[in-house]
């Protein structure tokens, strides 16, 4: 398969600024906000699984308090009562010795962490295939837009000859409308291939995350990277596949809820400790009586249902059965991923083999088109068929555009049922 390079302008003035694909992969994962998104949920679940952590060390606790006040008897002034003033400071600790389900919580912590993670990577691999199909249209359409014109100026002649034959008499009114009415259909071509220009240029720039209003150009090999004389190894591709790592995550937080569910049986036990001292001060016949004490304490608590109406054997049962589910989803996944992977590379080879007999066709009509011109000059073919022959033409350079268009589409397919990422 021939190389062909194509530099597309997106803009009438000639500084702009140029993005090979690889420069839009960069772009991507710098800017687009879905995937800024899917990172902050990473950086969500980093901060919940370190407060899940924070149980494990002693809870430390204080308390501070000032107090004035004063008291009367039923024969007595409480406005000339003699005021009691009060300040105390105290110190507690409390430290988990056993929790049977602490360490599983952690535990599936840690792996709701990793599936957001996945999410993330399968967020950047469906980036990958969104930036490649709407680069790919963005090329596709300013390729058929040079086509177009190459088209109207083919067009323009034809109707040129067309109007001197007719003028001489070797040719009838229909075949010159019909010749007008061509040129007509190739001009409008191009202006509606303007407008999608625009149009998909917006889509990509949006998806990059870069000023829409940006004078950009892309630059793209139109020859796929792939290796297609090697049929891989599908089977060996499963493992890195990140929607079999997500479905394996649910797994195994399934496992974890059903730990959780039978660890509720377990008591809980705790050890406490505290220490505290008060302050007071008595002003009675104007003399001012001082005291103060001091406390400590430490103990500890078991804490455990007696019976709970069968609430706990329910969530075992649920959470075994959500296991089994998620087990036979893994399964069922994994035959999913390698029937995707299968279908993805044969239809890669198709569009390369859709390539080769594209390029035989365009040389074929092209070839065709050159002795037709000159048929038609010398009147040894009707306008009709050379019509026909010119028609076949202009398809056949449309076709071979999409040919490669869909190469590149095909390999994006694949590079995303194997899960490349950005």
């Amino acid at each position: 398969m021939k190389k062909f390079l194509a530099i597309i302008t997106l803009c009438s003035l000639g500084l702009a600024q140029v993005y090979t694909w690889e420069d839009c992969l960069a772009a991507a994962k710098k800017n687009n906000l879905s995937l800024q998104s899917a990172r902050a949920k990473v950086e969500a679940k980093k901060v919940s699984l370190d407060s899940l952590y924070s149980g494990l060390p002693p809870q430390l606790g204080g308390s501070l308090g000032a107090n004035r006040g004063a008291s009367a008897g039923q024969d007595e002034d409480l406005g000339q009562a003699a005021p009691r003033d009060s300040q105390s400071a105290r110190l507690s600790v409390q430290q988990q010795v056993y929790d049977a389900q602490t360490w599983p919580r952690i535990a599936q912590g840690k792996l709701a962490l990793e599936a957001e993670e996945l999410n993330y990577q399968i967020a950047a691999i469906n980036l990958r295939l969104q930036a490649r199909q709407e680069f790919c249209a963005l090329l596709q359409t300013e390729l058929s837009l040079g086509l177009a014109r190459q088209a109207v100026a083919r067009r323009r002649q034809q109707h040129e000859l067309v109007e001197l034959r007719y003028s001489g008499g070797l040719e009838h009114r229909g075949s010159l409308l019909t010749a007008k009415a061509n040129l007509t259909k190739a001009e409008l071509s191009v202006r509606q291939l303007e407008r999608r220009l625009e149009r998909n240029k917006l889509k990509l720039t949006q998806t990059l995350g870069i000023d829409p209003a940006e004078e950009i150009q892309i630059t793209a090999n139109l020859e796929i990277a792939a290796n297609l004389a090697d049929r891989p190894a599908l089977t060996e591709l499963l493992d890195d596949s990140p929607t079999l790592q997500s479905v394996a995550a649910r797994l195994d937080s399934a496992q974890y809820d059903t730990a959780l569910a039978k660890a509720a049986y377990l008591p809980s036990v705790y050890l406490n400790g505290s220490l505290g001292k008060n302050w007071s001060q008595n002003n009675t016949g104007g003399e001012s009586v001082n005291s103060e004490d001091s406390s400590w304490s430490i103990g500890g608590s078991l804490s455990f249902d007696l019976y709970d109406g069968g609430k706990k054997s329910n969530a075992v049962r649920n959470a075994e059965l959500q296991e089994k589910i998620q087990t036979l989803e893994l399964d069922t996944s994994r035959q999913r991923v390698l029937l995707t992977l299968a279908e993805a590379w044969d239809k890669l080879l198709d569009a390369g083999d859709d390539i080769a007999a594209a390029q035989e066709q365009l040389q074929a009509t092209t070839e065709r088109s050159v002795i037709a011109a000159e048929q038609y000059a010398n009147g040894l073919i009707s306008f009709d068929n050379w019509i026909i022959i010119e028609d076949a033409l202009i398809n056949a350079q449309q076709q071979e555009v999409t040919s490669r268009i869909e190469a590149l589409l095909q390999e994006a397919n694949w590079l995303n049922a194997k899960g490349e990422a950005l």
